[in-house]
């Protein structure tokens, strides 16, 4: 659902729309386990459920005969759920780095991200050796975070002088995990403070 609005012919402009959709049988690129002798295959992902509302408000401060500066902004926002995968699998690894896997698991938004974490006692606390170090868990089951953002937005201005045009737009990704190899490497060396 939505609607377009223009005002004070066309100046002032406002767009909105709301969604739900079920997008089904995605191809979703999964790894498979190196005896196969391949490193992914594709699957019909199965029922991902989205929903969310998309704006932009645009303005025409200055208008003339030969030049036009035009403004605008813009916020997207996306909820997803996993629904269901094929196979009835409770997950599927989308990929993979050296320092984390992204998932899709049922019941979840898409891109779930799990690592390695601190092994810990009953109480919470993390166990380390003798020599002090900490203990790490054996598999990466430790939930690091989702890696899509909580929304997204953008700021532009467009100017335009007769068949010349200069545009710039501002955009940012807000929320959402990001995990830095280069930290882990760096941290793994023992450089950082």
């Amino acid at each position: 659902y939505g609607f377009d609005l223009g005002l004070f012919n066309n100046r002032v402009g406002f767009e909105f729309t709301y969604y739900k959709t079920n997008s089904k049988n995605q191809l979703v690129s999964v790894q498979t386990p190196p005896a196969s002798g391949y490193r992914e295959k594709f699957i019909n992902a199965g029922n991902v459920q989205n929903s969310g509302i998309e704006m932009t408000l645009n303005v025409t401060p200055v208008k003339t005969k030969d030049f036009t500066w035009t403004a605008y902004i813009n916020y997207a926002k996306n909820d997803n759920k996993v629904l269901e995968i094929i196979d009835k699998s409770p997950e599927f690894n989308l990929r993979g780095d050296f320092i984390n896997d992204v998932k899709i698991v049922v019941g979840k938004p898409f891109g779930e991200m799990y690592g390695r974490g601190f092994q810990r006692n009953e109480k919470g606390e993390r166990l380390v050796t003798e020599a002090g170090l900490p203990l790490l868990t054996s598999a990466r089951s430790v939930y690091l975070g989702n890696s899509r953002p909580k929304w997204n937005g953008g700021f532009g201005n467009r100017f335009m002088y007769k068949d010349f045009t200069l545009s710039f737009l501002i955009t940012a990704r807000m929320g959402g995990r990001v995990t830095s190899f280069t930290d882990a490497v760096i941290d793994g060396d023992g450089f950082t403070a």
